[in-house]
């Protein structure tokens, strides 16, 4: 769904981008935060994307669509983190840092292996580290899991960084 030049996407995809990465974490925040409002705590972590992110020069072809949805996704946690925050309600960003092998990833790569795959509980055991955090001081981030993971003490030292990603090239592929 994702990988496609954006000259050659149909607008019909191109909604579907927006619906599903902004779209409907701005209406899950629509729908939960009046609750953790009323209890005066609670925390929204959405999940992001590093390509999201000027962190490097490396976005592949294809992902216009993509990575600007994603950076629309940590814009809306930023600002809905200074809205909730004096509620006790905290929202933050977390992407992988590493390219996870999900279905749809095997998906739209025809099948293609990753070099490099995050392991898939990297990222569960992320949110579970931010959701056990004071959400009045942890609040309005963007994080990658890797970094949450050392500052949890689980990882020592991110096993991959965004330089790591240039190693997959999805320029060639299509989800035809």
């Amino acid at each position: 769904v994702a990988t496609q030049p954006l000259l050659q996407m149909p607008p019909k995809r191109l909604d579907l981008l927006w619906r599903i990465n902004v779209r409907a974490p701005a209406v899950c925040i629509q729908a939960c935060a009046p609750g953790m409002i009323e209890r005066g705590f609670g925390h929204i972590i959405n999940i992001a994307s590093l390509s999201s992110q000027v962190r490097g020069t490396q976005v592949p072809v294809g992902y216009a669509g993509y990575t600007s949805t994603k950076a629309a996704l940590v814009r809306l946690s930023q600002a809905a983190a200074l809205e909730l925050q004096p509620h006790g309600v905290a929202v933050n960003a977390l992407a992988p840092t590493g390219l996870v092998e999900t279905e749809g990833w095997l998906r739209i790569a025809n099948g293609q292996r990753l070099p490099n795959p995050e392991p898939v509980d990297y990222l569960g055991r992320a949110v579970a580290w931010i959701a056990a955090q004071d959400p009045a001081r942890f609040s309005g981030r963007f994080l990658d899991s890797q970094q949450v993971l050392v500052m949890a003490g689980i990882l020592e030292r991110p096993a991959l960084t965004f330089a790591d990603l240039a190693q997959v090239d999805v320029s060639k592929w299509t989800d035809g």
